[in-house]
């Protein structure tokens, strides 16, 4: 049979095995809680940052569309001075053939 010291004696060590398991319980919980927060915080910042990056992309869309339309209007500008420099050189040859006519 056990006595009753014996019997305390268990009773205490289960108590104080409960006691010890709470405690760790409650520290898990602490920091599972601040995981939790830590998580939080940076799923905001992924999602300020992925909203910067569209953001960024739409700006990089916008950007890329003016400049083809400004490439297009160099190239037509460009065509636009070819025709001008050879009606120019036109110009200059007739100039050239008058005055060599009348002088």
């Amino acid at each position: 049979m056990i006595s009753m010291d014996e019997k305390t004696d268990k009773e205490v060590t289960i108590l104080d095995i409960i006691k010890s398991v709470r405690q760790e319980l409650r520290q898990l919980r602490k920091e599972r809680d601040g995981l939790d927060k830590s998580l939080k915080a940076i799923k905001f910042e992924l999602k300020s940052i992925e909203d910067k990056e569209f953001g960024l992309r739409d700006r990089l869309t916008e950007l890329i569309s003016i400049e083809s339309e400004l490439n297009r209007k160099r190239m037509d500008f460009e065509k636009k001075m070819l025709r001008l420099k050879d009606k120019i050189s036109k110009v200059s040859r007739i100039n050239k053939e008058l005055n060599d006519v009348w002088t």
